[in-house]
C-alpha cells in the first residue's frame, strides 16, 4: 500500500552565501552526526528550493521537523568553512514558505 508522505517545510537562512543544493549531501551528513543515522532516515530531510544566496527551503517528515531544525542549527561547517544555519519558518505548505521568503527580499 502506498501512502502519501506527510511533510513539513522549513525555511532556513545561512550566515554565509551557499549553494545548498550542491552542498546538501554534506549538510545532511552533518545533520546525521547530531540526530544519528536512524533519526536522519526517520526525518527524511530533503532540499527543496533555493530562494537567494543564503535562503533555502528543506522538507522533513511531519513530527520530526523540530528535531531536524535543531540538528540543522548544530551544523557549523560546510566545505571546511564556518557557517551557521537559522530556522525562519516552518509550514505545511510550500506556498506559505515561498510567500514568506518573498517578503524577506
Amino acid at each position: 500500500m502506498i501512502t502519501k508522505r506527510k511533510i513539513r517545510y522549513i525555511l532556513v537562512e545561512s550566515s554565509e552565501p551557499i549553494d545548498a543544493g550542491a552542498n546538501f549531501l554534506q549538510i545532511r551528513d552533518g545533520i546525521a552526526h547530531f540526530i544519528g543515522e536512524l533519526g536522519a532516515v526517520e526525518a527524511n530531510i530533503r532540499f527543496i528550493k533555493q530562494y537567494g544566496p543564503s535562503l533555502f527551503a528543506i522538507s522533513a517528515n511531519r513530527g520530526t521537523e523540530k528535531r531536524a531544525a535543531v540538528a540543522f542549527s548544530m551544523v557549523k561547517q560546510v566545505n571546511g568553512k564556518p557557517i551557521g544555519f537559522y530556522t525562519l519558518k516552518t509550514s505545511g505548505t510550500l506556498k506559505s514558505i515561498s510567500e514568506f521568503a518573498a517578503t524577506l527580499g
